[in-house]
This record gives C-alpha cells, sequence and structure tokens, in this order.
C-alpha cells in the first residue's frame, strides 16, 4: 500500500485547521488533535469531496473497509470523528452550498453535543448511522418545518411527529458496543437496495433505504460541537481539547460491489 491518499482516489484531500495534523505512512494515516483552548475550530481530515457534489466519485455499488482505533474512550474524546460516506451537507469541504443530508457512516460526537436523527437516540457516542434527506418526503416536509420545530415542544407532539421526521429522513443509527480504543475492523456496503454497516464482522445495522449520492469518502476529526434536536434546541462551537486525541486508521480499501 503507498499511502491512504493513493489506495482511495488519486485526487484526495488532505485538510487541516487550525493544530489539527495528519500523518501519512504505509499502511494508514493518524488524524489528531494537540491540546487547544476552544477558541479555535481544529480538523484534521481526508476526503475526495468536489466543489460540484453532483461530481463526487462514489456511488452505490461501494465498499469501505478499514482498521481504526482512538487514544480515548467516547466519554473522554472532544468534537466529532469517524468515517465513512458523506455529501457534505454544510459545505465543510468544499462543496458549495447547504443540501439535505445524505450519509452512510460510524460517527462519533462527544458529550457535548446532541444530533440525534432518530427520537430516544443519546445524540452521541460512537455510532453507525444512515441517513438521506435528498427525496421528495423530506423536501415536502420543510415548509411546515418552523410549525413541526414548536409543536415537537410538546412531548406528546413530539411523540407523533419525530418518526415522521425520521422517515422523511430515511434516518437510522445504532450504538456501537465496541471499545474505541482497541483496533477493530469496520465495513460499510452501500448498494442501490440498502446499507450494511458492519464492526469485525458483524452486522450493526442495516437499512433497507440507500443514499442515491454521489457522495465524498472523508475521513476526519475535529474540536466541533453541535446541537441539532427535533423540538428545535440548536447550537455548534469548537470544544477545548485537554489533551492530545487521535484517530488511527490502517488498511483503509475502497473497492466496487459490482452492479448492487
Amino acid at each position: 500500500m503507498r499511502d491512504l491518499m493513493s489506495t482511495v482516489h488519486e485526487d484526495a484531500t488532505i485538510r487541516r485547521s487550525g493544530n489539527g495534523a495528519v500523518a501519512l505512512n504505509d499502511g494508514g494515516a493518524t488524524f489528531a488533535l494537540p491540546p487547544n483552548d476552544g477558541h479555535t475550530y481544529c480538523n484534521a481530515q481526508m476526503d475526495d469531496a468536489t466543489p460540484n457534489r453532483r461530481d463526487a466519485p462514489n456511488r452505490p455499488g461501494a465498499r469501505l473497509s478499514l482498521r481504526a482505533r482512538f487514544s480515548h474512550e467516547a466519554h473522554a474524546l472532544r468534537g466529532t470523528a469517524g468515517f465513512g460516506f458523506w455529501n457534505d451537507p454544510f459545505a465543510m469541504g468544499g462543496s458549495r452550498g447547504w443540501a439535505a443530508p445524505q450519509v452512510c457512516w460510524f460517527f462519533f460526537a462527544s458529550p457535548r453535543s446532541n444530533m440525534a436523527p432518530v427520537d430516544g437516540s443519546a445524540g452521541c457516542g460512537w455510532r453507525a448511522m444512515v441517513m438521506d434527506g435528498s427525496g421528495f418526503a423530506f423536501h415536502a416536509l420543510l415548509p411546515a418545518l418552523p410549525v413541526a420545530v414548536l409543536l415537537m415542544r410538546n412531548r406528546r407532539a413530539r411523540r407523533l411527529l419525530a418518526p415522521v421526521a425520521s422517515g422523511a429522513m430515511h434516518a437510522q443509527e445504532i450504538p456501537l458496543p465496541v471499545a474505541m480504543t482497541e483496533w477493530h475492523d469496520y465495513t460499510i456496503d452501500w448498494r442501490t437496495d440498502g446499507v450494511d454497516l458492519l464492526a469485525d464482522g458483524r452486522l450493526l445495522l442495516h437499512s433497507s433505504h440507500s443514499p442515491t449520492g454521489p457522495l465524498s469518502l472523508v475521513v476526519w476529526m475535529d474540536n466541533q460541537f453541535l446541537v441539532a434536536t427535533m423540538d428545535g434546541h440548536f447550537a455548534s462551537g469548537a470544544e477545548a481539547v485537554p489533551a492530545t486525541q487521535w484517530m488511527e486508521v490502517g488498511g483503509l480499501v475502497r473497492r466496487s460491489l459490482g452492479n448492487k
């Protein structure tokens, strides 16, 4: 294996913000955040995002596999981290403009975050996740979003409306029952008829819905927190990182699953 970038895509880009660092080696890479005071956004990332999302190089019929471990367990890590396929909905990786999110990935968010696309989710931690808001159902609900947010502050209304919102987003997630500081093998099989996310060969999440794509591959660690709940609470910012934290990945391979 020549290096992480050449095994993924010839146009893969390393992105660093603040004091984020990416160290490539023959078997993979380490994405690290040294200590910081939280006044600056810091990011260590590799992706193959394109300015126009329609030109993203990944489509259904792809498998992503890699090994990964972290410096800390979920309660001690700060910010977000992970790997998989996404459409860069907030234009953080070079895409232009906002878009409804499409993701199939392994995603970590620190305890300060609360991103719960499924009602009852903890909104943080190490999770397998699939979400696709590109369809008609999600866009049809957008005009009613301000009213729906107000209604969902009522517990009974949220109980009724949350499954509708999750369904429109085709959102599914499950906490990962693995120690983050230990090496584990992760696989994403993204097909036209669904998505499977596996850890150590064990199927953890199956979605019968598949993001349409095209999507970009992303591997990253940053110090961002985000609160975005169904009842209308929104906040974001940078977290202080008290001690150096890192995510190490190896054996990263993306290959075609054929016409699947």
